[in-house]
């Protein structure tokens, strides 16, 4: 299980590439530690653009 912070929802892992989970992070959420990620479904993300070198 991990906390997703962009919606800020408790998931079950699905081990899919959209979905990142990190191992370092952690957040309390009734009463409980979850490792946290971000699940890639909320309407809130929006894609982030690698800055090209020059």
């Amino acid at each position: 299980m991990y906390y997703c912070l962009c919606c800020e929802r408790v998931h079950k892992p699905t081990y899919l590439k959209s979905e990142v989970i990190f191992t370092s992070g952690f957040r309390f959420f009734n009463e409980s530690v979850y490792n946290v990620g971000i699940c890639q479904s909320s309407d809130r993300l929006t894609p982030i653009t690698p800055i090209k070198k020059t």
